[in-house]
């Protein structure tokens, strides 16, 4: 059945169809020889020089951000590329003009693009890596010092001490929530271990990954 594409993601598509065969050719060549990535504005980046007599980083960028978004509907929906190409083709009322012709030069772009192993490995890892209830957005904390009173409010501070409130923020059902935490100086300590040690695994487990030649998708920030 025939969804509706987000605004957000039309641009990416339209910038397909503006494409030269040439471009298309240049661009789909150079994301099939690149590394999978789960972020598709790094990919992008790490993509644009390759690509600059073409098309720009933004255009790009929006491409691959549509066609990694597209996927992952796909992948819910178990749908071929073939099925997603004509749902997506048919959901934009900009195309409806197009004729029979166009609609099939179209259609087999799309599919090209939405077979790209590069860009279907690295949805199908972000799908996974967010296949939790809540996923973690960002954190931030807030230390001050707060006075201990043993009387009343104007007598002398019997004592102080400093606390931390941990702010995690999260997304869950469709939005970001915050949740809070109170922390003392040995909580910061505890969790600092905990941190490291986490470290220390991953980079553990990527030293097997990297002996297997198996590519580690969430972390290639140095990778060329």
């Amino acid at each position: 059945m025939p969804f509706n594409v987000p605004e957000v993601y039309q641009r990416g598509l339209e910038k397909i169809k503006e494409l030269s065969p040439e471009a298309e050719r240049e661009i789909v060549g150079v994301i099939s020889n690149a590394p999978p990535l789960l972020n598709a504005g790094r990919l992008s980046s790490r993509l644009a020089e390759a690509v600059v007599s073409v098309i720009d980083e933004p255009a790009l960028q929006a491409i691959i951000s549509s066609v990694m978004a597209l996927l992952a509907i796909r992948s819910s929906r178990e749908v071929s590329a073939e099925e997603l190409a004509n749902d997506v083709i048919a959901s934009m009322p900009i195309w409806r003009p197009l004729s029979p012709s166009e609609r099939s030069e179209l259609k087999q772009r799309l599919i090209r693009f939405f077979s790209l192993d590069t860009l279907r490995v690295g949805t199908k890892a972000a799908t996974l890596q967010k296949n939790q209830d809540r996923v973690f957005r960002s954190a931030m904390t807030l230390t001050d010092i707060r006075p201990v009173f043993l009387n009343e409010p104007d007598s002398p501070i019997a004592g102080a001490m400093i606390i931390h409130d941990l702010k995690i923020t999260y997304f869950q059902d469709g939005e970001f929530r915050d949740f809070y935490v109170a922390l003392d100086d040995e909580d910061v300590a505890s969790l600092q271990k905990v941190l490291a040690r986490a470290e220390a695994k991953a980079k553990n487990l990527g030293s097997m990954l990297e002996s297997h030649k198996i590519p580690r998708l969430d972390n290639q920030r140095g990778a060329t």
